[in-house]
């Protein structure tokens, strides 16, 4: 059954309502807010780290401003991010769309080269497009891909759009807690006590895959998952709000319900998911209620 709500006398449908609320906080400075963001677009990612950011001192007043895919390159990779603030000026471009030999993230790679996010990132509403990691290697333990490798304690993502993304874990673990995490905005989540992500998504231009390939534990490593926005989220400590989010991509998973809309592959009960949407994916692993206005 179709699901109707009212405004102003007038019956509009689910989808209508989610994009309108996310439209608004995405973008409160109304159409041409948005006619700005996706007129006004970086160069392509020319592969290497910016040894600056384009403004800023990291403060709440005064966010460092990343208007270009090397000064994101040099958030991804930093270590020093906890209670620092950024933001983007403008979208950026990772590949130009349809690349024949895209550029490999820079958070591609084994749960040794992760580094932890643990800061607050206002995307403005602007996109990232062009994301493209492909990882997999035999007899590797664990692999966490996504914009970020790993977020951790108290980081807030806001108003960042994910489209044109290309995400394929493909491990040969060797035993059956091998860790194998994808998602569009991180690998995983691990023993943090608060994540929040809001205002965010990602289109039909997006896939995400991870799997356990040639290895006897294809079908049942239970650290496996695929997740619209995060992959996995482990620890007993954990805490992850998704809050007016939406997720249209397409996600494949070698653990039967480890692709979920939002997070991918959950242990813990500390996860809720409110005024989000997605379509042709289901969401697992979370408790009823902490699912609030999910469509």
């Amino acid at each position: 059954m179709k699901r109707w709500f009212y405004a102003n006398g007038k019956r509009i449908g689910a989808f209508t309502l989610v994009f309108a609320l996310v439209l608004s906080l995405c973008f409160p400075g109304g159409l041409g807010s948005l006619l700005t963001a996706l007129a006004d677009e970086s160069a392509a990612w020319d592969g290497t780290t910016a040894d600056s950011y384009a403004g800023g001192s990291g403060t709440k007043a005064d966010p460092y401003q990343i208007a270009t895919a090397e000064q994101l390159a040099r958030l991804v990779t930093a270590t020093d991010t906890a209670g620092q603030y950024y933001k983007l000026t403008r979208n950026i471009r990772l590949n130009e769309s349809g690349s024949s030999e895209p550029k490999q993230w820079v958070t591609s790679g084994s749960e040794k080269q992760k580094n932890v996010f643990q800061g607050y990132l206002e995307g403005n509403g602007y996109k990232i497009s062009g994301l493209y990691i492909h990882v997999g290697e035999e007899g590797n333990e664990a692999y966490y891909a996504g914009l970020f490798n790993h977020l951790g304690d108290g980081t807030t993502i806001r108003n960042v759009g994910i489209v044109d993304a290309d995400i394929a874990v493909n491990s040969a673990v060797t035993h059956e807690w091998g860790n194998t995490f994808a998602g569009t905005l991180a690998g995983i989540v691990d023993n943090a006590s608060s994540v929040t992500i809001v205002g965010c998504y990602a289109d039909e231009s997006v896939s995400v895959t991870a799997r356990v390939v040639d290895s006897s534990f294809a079908g049942k490593s239970y650290n496996t998952g695929a997740g619209g926005f995060v992959g996995g989220a482990v620890g007993k400590d954990v805490t992850l709000l998704f809050n007016n989010c939406f997720f249209t991509g397409a996600l494949s998973c070698s653990l039967g319900d480890g692709a979920s809309a939002f997070c991918g592959n959950t242990y813990n009960p500390g996860m809720s998911i409110v005024n989000c949407y997605t379509i042709n994916n289901t969401v697992h692993r979370v408790s009823a209620d902490s699912l609030k206005n999910v469509y």
